[in-house]
């Protein structure tokens, strides 16, 4: 099995649904871990546009990136680009791949839309990890 952390920098909605997907489609292949630098509450939009896609989020719980330090990962996924050099260099993780996904509260003419355009990004991605990292 896997070790996966994904890092953003609220853990609100991207490493959250991006959590989720990899719960949900890589089942046994791995374990997912997602921290977020300054970690807030959970969007409910999150929750509701992930709902959507039948994936439930509802037990993920924001963390604090920093306790997640003590764990040697197999990858490292980051989400956004607010992470320090000096905090990621302190990560143990075989590899680092950096996704970049703006964060949809930064869209706000249409927030619902902006979380859906996210949530598609994200699965996308997971799912091309899934098929080129974890299936052998």
């Amino acid at each position: 099995m896997k070790k996966i952390l994904i890092l953003c920098q609220h853990n609100t909605a991207r490493s959250q649904m991006a959590e989720g997907y990899f719960r949900f489609f890589a089942g046994q292949r791995a374990e997912v871990f997602s921290g977020g630098m300054e970690p807030r509450a959970m969007h409910p939009m999150a929750y509701r546009i992930m709902d959507e896609d039948n994936i439930d989020i509802k037990l993920q719980r924001p963390q604090l990136a920093k306790v997640l330090l003590r764990n040697r990962y197999d990858f490292l996924i980051t989400l956004c680009e607010e992470i320090p050099s000096t905090f990621l260099k302190k990560i143990k993780a075989h590899r680092h791949f950096h996704v970049p996904v703006e964060d949809p509260l930064n869209q706000a003419d249409n927030l619902e839309s902006a979380y859906r355009d996210t949530r598609e990004h994200i699965k996308k991605f997971v799912l091309k990890f899934i098929g080129q990292e974890l299936l052998e």
